[in-house]
Order: structure tokens, then C-alpha cells, then sequence
């Protein structure tokens, strides 16, 4: 149910029901019959027949002021005196009135008029009842439209949930791929700075094999400076090729290091016989693994020399011994680990005490403090193989005392 407000003039050109109060704040012109089935409760009423009374008093109750043309009846039973108003008051006329006429044909004109009404109420009933039965079918088909489009919009709403849930796991998704890349990148620029360390590191590394290679040059003159030394049938170096300075684990042990005395030399009762250390030495010269003679320069003998040294015989039984590098510790010798045993285990050197050479022991088998050298750290390590590791590496610091401890 919908309201209009009308502000302006209404022209209706067929009939007006209402249903309910009509409430009209000006006046009403009526053209035609008007029709009243209830009663009129007018109190200006300007119809001039104001009823029938039982006295003169009741009229005057009901009427106290009666306006010019006004008349009423006072009595009991019909004709009654007739009364009417004059000079503002209610004055007997002396005449009796009150007959009611009927007239037929007033009658019959307004139920023919009624009957056409009557007839034209029923015609735009039944239209109207067309009309919402039309409706009615409309409205049940909107209903059923209605159903559908809700169950269709429920559908939507799930779908669109449903897509909602996607949209969410798939931003979870991408979240985590992002971190995943974020960290995959911070993992690749670490690799990329690993890269360029290993890189530096390959280059320092190509440095050193160059100035390795520069360093270890195989010659065909072995025991001169720069040079290579032959190796003996158990691939170490004879004794006439090795240095001077040679590292002992023990001084004044059987097979080690003799001791210095006060003035720094070798005492008589640790040095061989002059004609047996000779003999020996001699038994081994030129012989069969034994050591190369040298001519009055230092130099190999021609007929002590192979043709050609390869690569592949280096440090192999009947092969040549390698040179440490240069710059290294013991920089132009040979490596520790190529010496015969019977040369690391005899005394080669005769600077015991002296620089560059070996310290001695005292009663105890340790070395005496003056030949220690002042704020040097002792370094031990746990074998030989260790000690000519670090040699060989570069390491090795001058700074430093290395000592192994036998077993």
C-alpha cells in the first residue's frame, strides 16, 4: 500500500470509493443526489424540518436559537402541531402538519439509477477480479522468479566464497613464493660473493702454481743451485745432494743430533774415525744407489746424468727429487720426506749450535736457554709428515719453533 500526496487539484471523471475517513477542510459541492446511510450529526445543519418533539420545552432544548425558515412539529402521534421560528423564537402556528408522501415514480427513477450503479459495480467487480486473478498468476510467478533468483544469488554467494577462499590461499601462495624468492636472491648473491671469493682464491692459487712452476724447473745438471737431485733405488735422495740444515727430533740419541760444547763445537767423543767415516763415504760414491761424484765446479759428472728427466719420475723409485718452492721455508732443497732414512737418522751437519744450524741438549735433554731465541712461540705438531706439510704449504713462520714428541 502506497500514499499520494496531492498538493494541487484532483479532476476524477468516474467514481471514488474510499475505504476509509474522508476529511475535508473546505467546502463540498454536491451536483447530484447525495446519499447518506448512517446519520448526519451537522450542527448547522440549514435543512429547515428540525423533527418531531413531545413539548414546547424539548423543542426549545434541542433548538434554543432557531434560524429564519426553520419549522417543527410538537405532539405525540402525526399530524402534530406545527411550530416555526420567528423573530429569533420558536411561535405555534395554530396548524397541524407531518403527512408523509411518497412518491413512486421519485422511487422507481432512483432504483433504476441504483440498479445501474448496481450493474456498473458488478461489471468492474468482475473486471477488477480479472484483474487480480492476473495478478495474482503475475505475483505467483514473480514469487517463483524471486525463488529462483535467491537460490540462483545463494549459488553466487557460494561461488563467490568459494573464490574469495582461492583468492586468499592463492595471496598465501604468492607470499610465500616472494619470501622464497627474497631469500632465494639473498642465497644467490651470497653464492655470487662466494663466487667471486673462489675466484680470487683460484687466482692467488694460479699465481702460486705459476710462480710454482716458474720456481720447480727440471734441469739436466743435478747438484747445481736452482737444479735437481737423482734419487737412489729407494727414492731418496743420496747424501751428497742434501743441505746443510737438517731437521733432528733428538741431539745426543742414537742416530740423532750430536750436542755443541762451550765453545759451540762438536765433542771428539760424537765424531766417527777419520778413515771410517771416509771409507764409508767413499763405498758409496758413484756406485749403484749410491751418490753422484761431483768435478771441481760441484757439478754432476756428465756420465752420472739420465738424458731426460719426465715429469712422471719425479719423486718416483729411481726417479728425481723435487725442490721446495721459493719463498718457502728450506726454499731449493729437497723435501724432508724424500731423505733416506739412513741420512735422517745419521749426522750431516756439523753446525750444532751455530746459525742456521741445530741447537744442542743439556743433561736433561732439553735445549739450553741461551740458544732459545727471545719471544719466539713454541709450536708443536703432531709428526713429520705435519711439520713438511707446513714447509711446503708456505706456513711455515720464522717466528715460530716447531717440535714433534716421539712416542
Amino acid at each position: 500500500m502506497s500514499n499520494k500526496d496531492v498538493q494541487g487539484c484532483a479532476n476524477v471523471s468516474r467514481n471514488v470509493t474510499v475505504g476509509g475517513t474522508v476529511s475535508v477542510g473546505g467546502s463540498v459541492l454536491v451536483s447530484h443526489h447525495l446519499v447518506v446511510k448512517g446519520w448526519v450529526d451537522a450542527p448547522h445543519v440549514k435543512g429547515p424540518m428540525k423533527g418531531l418533539y413531545a413539548s414546547e420545552t424539548a423543542l426549545r432544548a434541542a433548538y434554543p436559537r432557531p434560524e429564519p425558515g426553520w419549522f417543527a412539529l410538537v405532539g405525540n402521534t402525526l399530524p402534530a402541531a406545527v411550530w416555526r421560528s420567528q423573530s429569533g423564537t420558536w411561535q405555534p402556528t395554530g396548524a397541524q402538519g407531518g403527512e408523509f408522501t411518497i412518491w413512486l415514480d421519485e422511487i422507481e427513477s432512483a432504483l433504476a439509477r441504483d440498479r445501474e450503479e448496481i450493474t456498473d459495480i458488478t461489471e468492474r467487480l468482475s473486471a477488477h477480479d480479472t484483474t487480480l486473478s492476473g495478478y495474482g498468476t503475475r505475483i505467483t510467478a514473480a514469487e517463483n522468479t524471486i525463488s529462483n533468483h535467491e537460490g540462483r544469488i545463494t549459488a553466487a554467494e557460494k561461488t563467490i566464497s568459494n573464490h574469495e577462499n582461492r583468492i586468499t590461499a592463492a595471496e598465501k601462495t604468492i607470499s610465500n613464493h616472494e619470501n622464497r624468492i627474497i631469500a632465494a636472491e639473498d642465497t644467490l648473491e651470497n653464492q655470487y660473493e662466494l663466487i667471486g671469493d673462489l675466484q680470487e682464491c683460484a687466482s692467488d692459487h694460479g699465481d702460486q702454481l705459476r710462480e710454482l712452476e716458474e720456481n720447480v724447473v727440471y734441469r739436466r745438471e743435478a747438484g747445481a743451485a736452482g737444479g735437481i737431485a737423482p734419487l737412489d733405488e729407494t727414492a731418496k735422495v743420496p747424501e751428497v745432494n742434501l743441505p746443510d740444515v737438517v731437521y733432528r727430533r733428538e741431539v745426543n740419541a742414537s742416530e740423532g743430533v750430536a750436542p755443541l760444547d762451550g765453545t759451540g763445537r762438536v765433542p771428539m767423543a760424537n765424531l766417527p774415525a777419520t778413515e771410517m767415516f771416509e771409507s764409508e763415504v767413499c763405498n758409496w760414491i758413484g756406485r749403484p744407489g749410491g751418490i753422484a761424484p761431483l768435478d771441481e765446479s760441484g757439478i754432476v759428472l756428465a756420465d752420472h746424468l739420465p738424458d731426460m728427466v719426465l715429469r712422471e719420475e719425479v719423486g718416483q723409485p729411481g726417479g728425481v727429487a723435487p725442490l721446495m718452492a721459493a719463498e718457502t721455508e728450506g726454499e731449493g732443497t729437497v723435501p724432508l720426506r724424500h731423505l733416506p732414512r739412513a741420512v735422517m737418522n745419521s749426522i750431516i751437519t756439523v753446525t750444532i749450535g751455530k746459525a742456521e744450524g741445530i741447537a744442542s741438549l743439556d743433561a736433561e735433554a732439553h735445549v739450553p736457554m741461551e740458544q732459545m731465541a727471545l719471544g719466539r712461540m713454541m709450536v708443536r705438531v703432531d709428526s713429520e709428515e705435519e711439520m713438511e706439510a707446513l714447509i711446503e704449504s708456505g706456513k711455515w713462520d720464522e717466528n715460530k719453533i716447531y717440535y714433534t714428541v716421539e712416542e
